[in-house]
């Protein structure tokens, strides 16, 4: 079992005086009783040394220090089935009083209504909060056939994919059958290197990529126009980037909107964190008021900015909206993107 251990934090008692503001009568002594001298365990649903352990890892190392109690934290690396073996541990065997929080993959409504092998209920988690959007966006290289969504209607364009679960595949396959557009998915591409070099062979004209990725890992090819975005997927537009369009409301059919809404909330779920069910009001309230807090903190946001991080929080209550939601989508919404997909 891969860990790492946090160093305890000595301003537990700040927190539980800040915490004492808002919590009702002894909810934060509670809450600090709980945590004091104990250690959190944080269960990610990947495995060591990739964005998730990055994440997981500065939260960590921060979040004591806003919690009551000031408790340590491990990190235990539970990879496989895109985390659905982590989340069904979670769900079923973890203790369910606050010791015990994960971060599963974006991913986690959308494997419920989709996948085989699925013991749980991502509905009835309590959802702590989310650090980073995963939002995607359709690029295509600039010299491709068709360079704007309005010429993709007339003329192909060919997408580098990784597999049919994939929003590399997803999202140019429903664009297609949905709305018209002829964008051509092709799969058997391993990574997102992969699609860069066959890129610039001109094997294929276009991929769907993460931003934050983007930015950080092609900023060059962007900034040189040699990579043009075209439309993101999420159910929220990028704050620097509000002139890409959501691929959602290029459907006008309401069905159709929806099931591409369903989809996009990946994206809005992103990095975000979740304890299991029936964990007492009181700590699921006194958790997510520390991570929200841990997202404002200055030593916090140093540490993400030295690491390229990027921070977007959205609080627990409006993530556990998303969930639910994805969660509560129609079967038969569910047959027809399924339909789509084939």
């Amino acid at each position: 079992m891969l860990v790492w251990r946090c160093i305890r934090r000595a301003a537990s008692g700040l927190a539980l005086v800040g915490v004492s503001l808002w919590a009702p009568g002894g909810a934060a002594d509670e809450v600090g009783d709980f945590y004091r001298n104990k250690t959190v365990t944080v269960i990610v649903g990947a495995g060591a040394g990739g964005g998730f352990d990055l994440y997981s890892r500065t939260l960590s190392q921060h979040l004591a220090r806003h919690l009551p109690g000031g408790p340590g934290f491990v990190l235990k690396f539970m990879p496989g089935a895109g985390s659905i073996k982590a989340t069904n541990y979670v769900y079923q065997v973890a203790p369910r009083d606050g010791s015990v929080m994960m971060l599963p993959s974006q991913s986690v409504a959308l494997f419920q209504r989709l996948q085989e092998g699925v013991r749980y209920d991502a509905a009835r988690m309590n959802w702590i909060g989310r650090m980073v959007s995963a939002t995607g966006v359709l690029v295509v290289w600039h010299t491709a056939p068709a360079t704007t969504l309005e010429d993709m209607k007339t003329t192909e364009v060919v997408f580098g994919a990784h597999g049919r679960g994939q929003d590399t595949y997803i999202f140019p396959r429903l664009m297609n059958a949905l709305l018209g557009y002829k964008v051509k998915p092709v799969l058997g591409y391993p990574g997102s290197a992969n699609v860069m070099n066959a890129l610039e062979k001109g094997e294929v004209h276009g991929y769907v990529y993460i931003w934050a990725s983007l930015k950080s890992r092609q900023g060059d090819w962007l900034r040189e126009r040699k990579l043009i975005p075209i439309a993101n997927y999420s159910l929220e537009t990028p704050g620097d980037r509000p002139d890409l369009p959501l691929v959602a409301d290029l459907a006008k059919d309401p069905e159709h909107k929806a099931i591409f809404e369903f989809f996009s909330s990946i994206a809005t779920v992103g990095r975000a964190f979740a304890f299991p069910p029936e964990v007492p009001d009181a700590r699921v309230a006194a958790m997510r008021q520390a991570f929200m807090a841990t997202m404002k903190d200055p030593a916090f946001l140093a540490d993400a900015k030295k690491r390229k991080m990027d921070i977007e929080p959205m609080s627990g209550e409006k993530i556990q909206a998303v969930i639910e939601k994805t969660v509560a989508t129609p079967q038969a919404l569910i047959d027809k993107a399924k339909q789509a997909l084939k």
